[in-house]
């Protein structure tokens, strides 16, 4: 195997089948594939079109597809980037968690006596357990990512020096095979929810349970509270990932190219303003009490622009030309307020004592929809807080998520009975049932309709659910 100190020998050996150690004289279109005379006879016998390179790569440097490739290498090579490094702070927070987790361990030790020394011994070695556990499946991602991102390099190195024609067309399906590799393999680790653990303790009885006690409290893998996103103009997502309390922009194929941590405070709730500014709202860990934070979004960076604080705990956010419907909760009611941009409050719309726990404002602003958790039920109010109507389905439960689309369609999902509706125009009907468990509903809590792609893009406790429809 050649690495980057043999720069020099790469061209050559790119002309060898690494299967045969025959030299690359043919082409199969049907598989879009360079191989050798032995290939051609084991592999490709019933393929119907097998070329000679020599003949087919005249002139292939001058050909668009060539000249993209460089390009479309280096976006691989710096998503590659982004989740190696996202990887790398994954790996620092299970570690930081362990840490932390051993420093409330041995704390406790100090206050009881020598009877719990077996104690200790079995409760971090389960926590040795579960860190080793995830980090090694952390490292696992790095390991996979090193070699991708070497190989997808070195390529682009060869294609960007190499002269000579036939080289430059079989390096460029070599390249494209490799590219197909890492895409893959981004695919595959940017699908998978990120694991935390934590450590609960139980001071209380403590002392007089001790005998009866083999490890200080339970560890756990710490589960999804949601994920609630937003699309963005060109088809981009940007979603909150309330558990690990971070922001994620995803590319138009899911795949992760940027994300900021926002803990210890707990992101809550996202909305889409214009172009490609969102805000976020944050619930401060300590006292209950919210924040709006505002983003700016690039192709691979999401920078906070400002803020302003909200008086009680923020459930859901939606923006209609320059306002902020901001729907926050107490003990006792929840309330629908309009907000300027700035934070300044200009009037409270709607307030009632049912748990508001979704909104969204319908393309003209002449609608508000909001789904109310323990009444079952989505209410349609006019732009002043007036109801308008009321739907129900009794055969489900718990509505968690509304989306009004930009053609006006308007989309529930039931948290509890794993469901996805659309509404007829009026939101007094059930117009069709999207989706169902059986179709991969898992606890949905937030909605987005991208009309670029005709689909229907659900937030969940673990996962993203992308359904096309028709």
């Amino acid at each position: 195997m050649l690495g980057r100190q043999d720069v020099a020998q790469w061209g050559r050996a790119s002309e060898i089948c690494s299967a045969h150690c025959k030299s690359l004289e043919m082409f199969c279109e049907d598989h879009q594939d360079v191989c050798c005379s032995v290939c051609v006879a084991v592999n490709h016998r019933q393929c119907s079109s097998v070329r000679h390179i020599p003949e087919i790569s005249k002139g292939f440097q001058e050909k668009p597809e060539y000249k993209r490739l460089p390009d479309m290498i280096a976006d691989i090579i710096s998503k590659l980037d982004c989740v190696k490094r996202y990887e790398q702070e994954h790996r620092k927070e299970v570690q930081d968690a362990g840490t932390k987790i051993r420093d409330e361990i041995r704390s406790l030790r100090v206050e009881i006596n020598k009877l719990l020394d077996d104690i200790e011994k079995t409760t971090l070695n389960q926590l040795e357990d579960y860190e080793a556990d995830i980090v090694t499946e952390v490292n696992d991602n790095i390991q996979k990512i090193i070699p991708a991102h070497e190989s997808v390099a070195n390529f682009n190195e060869m294609l960007l020096s190499e002269k000579s024609e036939k080289s430059s067309f079989i390096l460029y399906y070599q390249c494209q095979r490799e590219k197909n590799v890492a895409e893959c393999l981004l695919q595959e680790i940017s699908s998978k929810p990120d694991k935390l653990f934590s450590f609960q303790s139980d001071i209380n009885d403590f002392r007089k349970l001790i005998s009866e006690r083999k490890m200080f409290g339970t560890f756990e893998n710490r589960r999804c509270l949601g994920v609630k996103l937003c699309g963005l103009p060109k088809g981009e997502l940007l979603i909150v990932d309330v558990s690990i309390q971070k922001l994620k922009l995803l590319d138009t194929k899911y795949q992760l190219v940027a994300h900021e941590n926002l803990g210890p405070a707990r992101p809550y709730n996202v909305c889409h303003i214009a172009d490609y500014e969102v805000a976020v709202v944050i619930v401060n860990a300590n006292n209950d009490k919210s924040e709006v934070h505002l983003y700016t979004v690039t192709s691979r960076a999401i920078r906070k622009t400002r803020r302003f604080p909200v008086q009680h705990r923020v459930i859901a956010i939606s923006h209609y030309q320059g306002k902020l419907y901001v729907v926050s909760s107490n003990n006792t009611k929840s309330t629908i307020n309009l907000h300027t941009m700035n934070g300044d409050l200009v009037t409270k719309i709607y307030e009632e004592p049912c748990c508001l726990r979704s909104i969204a404002i319908s393309n003209d602003g002449n609608f508000v929809y909001v789904v109310r958790w323990e009444a079952g039920d989505l209410i349609t109010l006019d732009s002043n807080g007036n109801k308008i109507s009321t739907f129900c389905d009794p055969q489900l439960k718990s509505p968690s998520g509304v989306h009004a689309s930009e053609s006006g369609h308007v989309f529930v999902c039931y948290y509890s009975s794993n469901t996805v509706l659309q509404l007829d125009r009026e939101r007094k009907r059930k117009l069709a049932v999207v989706a169902r468990k059986v179709d991969g509903v898992d606890s949905p809590v937030s909605l987005w309709f991208s009309l670029r792609t005709s689909s229907l893009i659900v937030g969940q406790d673990r996962r993203l659910l992308v359904l096309k429809l028709v």
